[in-house]
């Protein structure tokens, strides 16, 4: 006997809205019968498909959830990439920083990462131009300090502990190969 079973696909494409479409799976599960043997392949059929479906509703739930910015956060994202210097060579300089944690000195050691605005899932980023260069710095106080996060991809907390980086607003220009 076949059953079929109307599931709730998400589509991760788009983050604007949360668009779920219907997809109907048939399968073939075993025959409502008293003396009847399940054979073994009939209830991994029969197992898939209910873990299909739980799969489908954790999906679509949390990621409903996860691609909400919360409310007042810039919502460009960003994609990080390596960096290795070139000419001309990177000067430490010495810098003062005061952030939400306290204030402290540290020197900037060299470049480490620049950051792109990025498209996630379709989503455009508002701001195209503003890249961040991060740098290695060393020397600022360790703030040792819980915080809660929230973004979208959800809620957690995290222990904030050594600080490695200062990131500065830049611009980028490409250069031919």
């Amino acid at each position: 006997m076949a059953i079929a079973a109307n599931y709730n696909l998400c589509d991760h494409a788009n983050a604007n809205a949360r668009y779920c479409s219907a997809l109907s799976v048939a399968a073939k599960l075993p025959r409502a019968g008293l003396f009847r043997k399940v054979t073994r392949e009939e209830v991994m059929r029969s197992t898939t498909l209910i873990l299909l479906a739980a799969a489908t509703v954790v999906a679509c739930t949390s990621s409903a959830y996860a691609q909400k910015n919360p409310a007042g956060v810039n919502p460009t994202h960003y994609q990080c990439h390596q960096v290795k210097p070139l000419d001309p060579p990177f000067k430490p300089r010495g810098v003062a920083l005061r952030d939400q944690f306290g204030a402290s000195k540290a020197e900037v050691i060299r470049p480490v990462m620049i950051c792109a605005p990025t498209a996630k899932n379709n989503l455009r980023p508002r701001d195209t131009r503003t890249h961040y260069v991060c740098y290695e710095d060393k020397g600022p106080k360790t703030p040792e300090r819980k915080v809660e996060i929230v973004n979208q991809f959800g809620k957690e907390i995290v222990a904030v502990v050594q600080p490695s980086m200062l990131c500065v607003p830049s611009l980028k220009i490409l250069l031919k190969q």
